[in-house]
């Protein structure tokens, strides 16, 4: 599980939200072998930053709609890996652009 306050106006904030929670499958941040072919020629170090890049530079200012629907689309990044099946997130509006982000990281559930 991941918990975090989050600004989604602060887009550093948003991306190390979005960075950790990929972060989780090694495949995706450290292992090569897994890379897309032109990740590393495009000028990305790992998936992770490809990905973050992807959803996040999509978005010219987040709001709690758009922030939900981006996050979504990272959480079913990971959940696409060959572990980690079920994953899910849910969003509190705090105020003041504040979000409390719980994101819940499951392992393959036909191995439990």
């Amino acid at each position: 599980m991941l918990h975090r306050v989050v600004d989604i106006k602060n887009k550093k904030e948003v991306e190390s939200l979005f960075e950790d929670t990929l972060s989780y499958d090694c495949d995706l941040s450290e292992n090569e072998d897994y890379f897309r072919p032109d990740t590393i020629k495009l000028g990305f170090e790992n998936e992770v930053e490809r990905h973050v890049h992807k959803v996040t530079n999509r978005i010219k200012e987040f709001n709690n709609k758009n922030f939900d629907k981006a996050l979504g689309k990272i959480v079913d990044i990971l959940g696409e890996q060959d572990y980690w099946k079920d994953c899910y997130h849910d969003i509190i509006e705090l105020g003041d652009n504040k979000v409390s982000v719980c994101i819940i990281i499951g392992g393959d559930s036909g191995q439990y």
